[in-house]
């Protein structure tokens, strides 16, 4: 199916189809960048522009007119004026724009890849008819292998018959992105863009022709850009005024309806459910307090009422005492409720052992007594004097009570028999 008009809705511009292969090639060898192809072709709309003035009007061309074209930058759209000049394809001066009229104009005319490309494109000498419209599209547009889409499919595409304009044909993505050396699958998505916003038109294509051929598209001759969608007015400031606030007989200086200050207690806090409640500093400096902590403990399981699990207890205080600096109660309430005996010393042990008897329920009036753990063959420790006598006691009292020696008889002498 195709499409022909006198001319496009907004009018059309002809440009030659080897300049539209070679300034993509021009991109291609990094003669010229991108975004000189989108101020190339806005040179063609400033032309189109002016070709109704009145006889005699002499044209005026301005960079800010290019500008507003293509969406750039002042200065970038003045560097790509100067590659532009300098390859041939266009000059701009304020008082008119030449564009090229042959090959051979171009500086690299003799480019292979400029003729190899050419030769994949059998009329490449004919002028295209481009829509104005799609031409100021073009101008703007970001991607440039949509510029190189556009370009491959104005060549199969697009014809001036007489005085009329035809659009229609068939075109491969594969044979696009053979002539301009860019992707098939880019080309692809390039043309499915194309399509969404309306400037192609797909046509129903026979399976073999669309096997070797293409698919059978068209340029939409009558292709009107979307309108930009129009904002709200922001909405009118609004003057209603904040009520003052309500007048009462409460004072903010005075106490009345107001929440007492939380006290805050440094030391180690806990939930009820956790054994131990708050422990403070002084806690381990005071056996009546260490006793009913222990009594916590056990009731939550985090010891046994033992005389071993008594001693760990007194010795977990004689260690954060000895080593903490900051905050005691913290570390002691960190190794009770995790079980953390293994960081507790002989030295603490023996610093401990003095008090873990005096921890447990009904035996505080009895006197202390040294529940010393196994020690190493080679590690030694000095309770003092009292805990030694303590010691030489327990062990002639058990001997005595197993009938093994007579009473009042020496310790050492009884063991060493």
């Amino acid at each position: 199916m195709k499409d022909e008009a006198k001319k496009p809705d907004g009018g059309f511009v002809l440009v030659h189809g080897w300049a539209l292969v070679a300034a993509w090639q021009a991109v291609r060898a990094t003669i010229l960048r991108p975004v000189d192809l989108r101020v190339w072709l806005a040179t063609f709309e400033a032309v189109a522009r002016r070709c109704a003035a009145r006889e005699g009007c002499e044209p005026e061309y301005r960079v800010q007119e290019l500008v507003t074209l293509t969406g750039c930058a002042r200065r970038t759209v003045m560097e790509s004026l100067a590659r532009l000049r300098a390859s041939g394809l266009v000059d701009v001066r304020r008082e008119g724009v030449t564009h090229c009229g042959t090959l051979t104009e171009l500086a690299f005319c003799d480019s292979r890849d400029v003729n190899d490309a050419l030769a994949l494109v059998a009329n490449h000498e004919r002028r295209v008819p481009i829509p104005r419209r799609l031409l100021a599209y073009l101008a703007r547009a970001k991607k440039p292998v949509l510029l190189a889409t556009a370009f491959g499919h104005l060549l199969r595409c697009m014809y001036l018959r007489g005085e009329l304009c035809s659009s229609g044909g068939l075109c491969k993505a594969g044979w696009v992105a053979e002539v301009f050396g860019v992707s098939e699958r880019s080309v692809k998505r390039a043309r499915a863009e194309l399509i969404e916003v309306g400037l192609l038109i797909r046509s129903s294509t026979p399976q073999g022709v669309l096997n070797r051929w293409g698919q059978g598209l068209r340029w939409n001759l009558f292709w009107k850009a979307a309108k930009a969608a129009v904002v709200s007015p922001p909405p009118r400031e609004n003057h209603v005024g904040v009520s003052p606030p309500r007048r009462t007989g409460n004072s903010l200086s005075g106490s009345g309806n107001q929440q007492p200050r939380r006290v805050v207690r440094h030391g180690a806090f806990a939930e009820s459910t956790r054994g131990l409640g708050h422990v403070g500093a002084d806690d381990l400096r005071s056996v009546e307090r260490l006793r009913v902590l222990f009594a916590r403990a056990t009731k939550a399981g985090l010891v046994r009422p033992s005389q071993a699990d008594a001693l760990k207890f007194a010795g977990a205080a004689a260690h954060a005492r000895r080593v903490a600096t900051k905050n005691p109660a913290g570390l002691f309430a960190k190794l009770v409720r995790s079980g953390l005996w293994s960081h507790i010393t002989l030295e603490d042990e023996a610093r401990g052992c003095r008090i873990a008897n005096q921890l447990l329920p009904d035996r505080t009036a009895e006197a202390p007594r040294s529940v010393l753990p196994f020690r190493a063959k080679h590690e030694s420790v000095d309770t003092g004097p009292e805990c030694r006598e303590l010691v030489r006691s327990k062990v002639l009292a058990s001997l005595a009570e197993a009938g093994r020696v007579p009473a009042n008889t020496d310790p050492l002498s009884a063991v060493l028999g």
